[in-house]
């Protein structure tokens, strides 16, 4: 019997580091710094929000409609003002499409 402990005790410290990652926690989701860009009375936007906040993902709202700066950084950087827009550090999804917000916050 002291055999065998000691074997196991041998076969568990010989472990390679592979196994040890296997058995780790997968993350459930790899949300950054989310940021929605959208317009109030926006349905699309409404549904973003229910959305990250069902899946209880912290994120910063940017109103652009009264926000000069905001909407001069849409124009530049995503082609047009349209929202909503939800980014996730430098990756960006535009439009309601939850596919879409699933593949950028790691959401199965």
């Amino acid at each position: 019997m002291k055999q065998a402990v000691t074997a196991l005790g041998l076969a568990l410290a010989t472990l390679s580091p592979v196994s040890a990652q296997i058995q780790a926690p997968v993350q459930e989701n790899c949300a950054e710094k989310v940021i929605l860009y959208e317009m109030l009375g926006c349905p699309h936007c409404a549904n973003t929000r229910a959305f990250l906040d069902g899946n209880k993902i912290a994120y910063s709202r940017i109103e652009i409609w009264q926000n000069p700066e905001a909407l001069a950084y849409m124009i530049k950087y995503f082609g047009s003002p349209a929202v909503p827009v939800v980014t996730n550090g430098r990756k960006a999804v535009r439009g309601y499409t939850e596919k879409g917000l699933r593949n950028l916050l790691c959401l199965s």
